[in-house]
């Protein structure tokens, strides 16, 4: 049995200044419960960072550190880091980061279960409260993967969703040691946090956003300090292990589940126009027929509704209601499992879903929508 739980593996290179903040909120935010140790690979500053961490450590018995005599890149230390550590997780976490309160803890509720291989945080921008990272989505004809709603309001609706995406920012991730080691660790070329995350989902697991669990990231901070410094992405080798036709364009996908149509790109950033206002008003539409009676009319207004917009909980509702109403079973089902599937952690709704699966006698269905609901804690406690 592994002697830790989590083992933060931390890669510093100068930048004394960030690693202090990172560590102070650290010591605040571990809670001893959980059995964490913090693993810091230096590679080889020069600016009293090694001084720094050899006196923590003999205040802080959480903390271990190891200096390297040149520096060997980010991929390097987090690997050593990671064959150093004795614990079922780790997380890669950058220097440049203030974690918030119980922001250990919330990464590790989708993990519960055994689908999710990689969960990542909110990272926001500590000066400005925009949202540094949210996700990465593909758009092959603007170059490749590329941050979605970067600096946007951080408490906006579409950046506090929890969803999966084909990767996420190698600034804080959390997964299980062995899987780190099953799929090869970081790769020794450049992209590697995505790398990661590909060869996660070549294994069938989940790479998830968890916006519950919030990190403060000043992004880059090692580069845009550091002249000698620089970041080696080898596109050529990446795009060997994963050509363009294996990956799957879907930045559209993720704005039309927001409400927006992409319009457009430019260096400037994405072109989206809301659709939001015409499927609210479908919503009124909706429930005013039902009032009436109208119910057929009803539903081809909620239909409307939720095709322009997936993430209309009352057209949603509204409509499983409906067709639940009139004995479209199946129907009603159909349209909760795929609501939920994009929006695992509206609750108030499998009760309904789960009978409904009961209903059409769909026990695979009725197991793996409890399963989903169940990896995380808030998830109610009732027998439908």
């Amino acid at each position: 049995m592994p002697q830790d739980l989590v083992t933060i593996v931390i890669p510093t290179f100068n930048q004394l200044h960030h690693t202090k903040a990172c560590l102070a909120a650290l010591q605040k935010t571990l809670s001893p419960v959980l059995r964490t140790r913090v693993q810091i690979i230096d590679n080889a500053s020069q600016d009293g960072t090694q001084d720094y961490l050899a006196g923590l450590a003999q205040e802080w018995p959480m903390m271990r550190w190891h200096g390297l005599e040149e520096n060997r890149g980010f991929n390097y230390a987090s690997n050593l880091g990671a064959e150093m550590a004795d614990s079922e997780f780790l997380v890669f976490l950058n220097n440049d980061t203030i974690p918030q309160p119980e922001w250990l803890e919330a990464l590790l509720e989708p993990m519960r279960g055994d689908r999710i291989g990689i969960v990542g945080p909110k990272l926001v921008f500590p000066e400005t409260g925009l949202i540094n990272h949210a996700g990465y989505v593909l758009n092959r004809g603007m170059g490749g993967f590329y941050p979605i709603y970067q600096n946007v309001d951080h408490t906006l609706e579409f950046v506090n969703r929890t969803r999966e995406y084909q990767a996420l920012l190698g600034a804080c991730l959390l997964m299980r040691r062995a899987l780190f080691f099953e799929v090869g660790g970081f790769d020794d070329f450049g992209l590697e946090d995505i790398a990661l995350c590909l060869k996660v989902r070549e294994k069938g697991l989940a790479v998830l956003y968890y916006p519950k669990s919030v990190v403060l990231h000043v992004g880059s901070a090692t580069i845009k300090g550091e002249p000698l410094a620089h970041l080696v992405t080898d596109h050529i080798a990446f795009n060997e292990r994963w050509p363009s036709a294996s990956l799957v364009d879907d930045d559209a996908h993720f704005y039309r589940l927001d409400g927006y149509t992409m319009t457009g790109f430019s260096p400037q950033g994405i072109n989206l126009r809301e659709d939001v206002t015409e499927s609210k008003s479908l919503t009124k539409e909706a429930r005013e027929l039902r009032l009436k009676g109208d119910i057929e009319e009803a539903i081809q207004k909620a239909m409307r509704a939720v095709v322009l917009y997936p993430y209309n909980t009352t057209a949603n509702v509204t409509l499983i209601e409906m067709l639940k109403e009139i004995g479209q079973w199946e129907a009603a089902k159909g349209i909760g499992l795929r609501f939920l599937a994009i929006e695992p952690t509206r609750f108030s709704l499998y009760k309904t879903v789960l009978q409904l699966c009961e209903l059409t006698n769909d026990r695979e269905s009725y197991t793996r929508l409890r399963s989903q609901g169940l990896e995380y804690p808030d998830f109610p406690t009732f027998s439908p």
